[in-house]
């Protein structure tokens, strides 16, 4: 792992997650949607079958997972294990193979197509369930085409919306977009989700 990674991850994290200690638990969300989310796939520790293997295939301390944690991997394939889609789209940085394979392995049944974050498309005119971008500088443009391509729940995941202040401007101008309905600010990554039914609400979680 890079040092800078492993300062970030051992140091910055948790003075992050001590920053946001009021947002831990689902502390004030009073929505059922919100709180499923938060406490049941966020939060969630149990072991899921999965792990295991994924954890053998794509070791930790490799070097090949861009200071991504054991934890932030597991998290992907709890999103995608949670919104169970029928068609995903994936965007990752050239060699990344450890989050593709957990977000693949959270819906084994799902068609998914992956691009890298070189050149980053999605594909055009279709219906998505399930977006994640891993794409720095090019992720705003993206999240708002994907947000028009998600089917109604359909979720769209985001890594690095605190990078940079240009990356909270555009994670700040999405939440503002009227098809997005529910949105939750993990710091090190932006989770959406469009479904229609819900009352428009932003939350910030201490991840």
């Amino acid at each position: 792992m890079k040092i800078h990674s492993y300062i970030y991850n051992k140091i910055w994290r948790p003075v992050i997650r001590l920053l946001r200690f009021r947002h831990r638990c689902g502390y004030g969300i009073h929505s059922p949607f919100a709180w499923a989310k938060v406490t049941g796939v966020v939060y969630e520790r149990g072991l899921y079958y999965a792990y295991a293997p994924l954890l053998t295939a794509h070791p930790m301390g490799s070097g090949r997972h861009d200071g991504m944690t054991l934890g932030d991997l597991r998290l992907l394939f709890r999103l995608s294990n949670d919104t169970h889609p029928r068609r995903g789209h994936i965007i990752v940085g050239k060699d990344l193979a450890a989050p593709v394979a957990y977000i693949r392995s959270g819906c084994e049944s799902c068609e998914w197509t992956t691009a890298e974050a070189a050149s980053p498309t999605l594909p055009k005119g279709e219906t998505l369930d399930f977006v994640y971008l891993d794409a720095p500088e090019a992720w705003p443009a993206l999240a708002e085409q994907a947000v028009e391509q998600l089917s109604d729940g359909g979720a769209l995941v985001i890594r690095g919306i605190h990078r940079h202040a240009a990356d909270r401007t555009a994670w700040h101008r999405l939440q503002a977009q009227q098809r997005v309905r529910v949105t939750f600010d993990l710091y090190e990554f932006g989770l959406v989700y469009v479904e229609q039914r819900l009352n428009k609400e932003d939350y910030i979680i201490s991840y």
